[in-house]
């Protein structure tokens, strides 16, 4: 537990100040919560300053692993698994959460 949550760490310190293009990693697997695909693993890179206190308190903070569940019907919230908990995110919430596919973060941070 203490090893990934090292990597998660790492992980945010790497991506959170550079630009897709000064941390090597292709444009198309960074993309935010809205957007990603049902079924991915994917890595918190950065929460925009007015949604951030509101996801924190669910434990979702930069550097944070996750996998995106399932989309409720009729353009309703993005239901992600955070450890051992699923939450329910607003869509224009996760609109303001980047993230990058955790393939991705373990191979840069290796």
């Amino acid at each position: 537990m203490a090893c990934q949550r090292g990597r998660q760490k790492r992980v945010a310190r790497a991506f959170c100040h550079l630009s897709r293009r000064q941390a090597g990693i292709e444009p198309w697997l960074v993309t935010n919560l809205e957007h990603a695909l049902i079924g991915a693993r994917l890595v918190i890179v950065a929460v925009a300053d007015g949604e951030r206190l509101r996801l924190a308190r669910h434990g979702l903070v930069p550097g944070v692993e996750l996998v995106c569940d399932q989309d409720a019907p009729l353009h309703g919230p993005r239901i992600v698994s955070v450890g051992h908990r699923r939450v329910s995110v607003p869509r224009v919430v996760a609109r303001e959460v980047t993230v990058l596919e955790v393939a991705t973060a373990l191979t840069s941070d290796a």
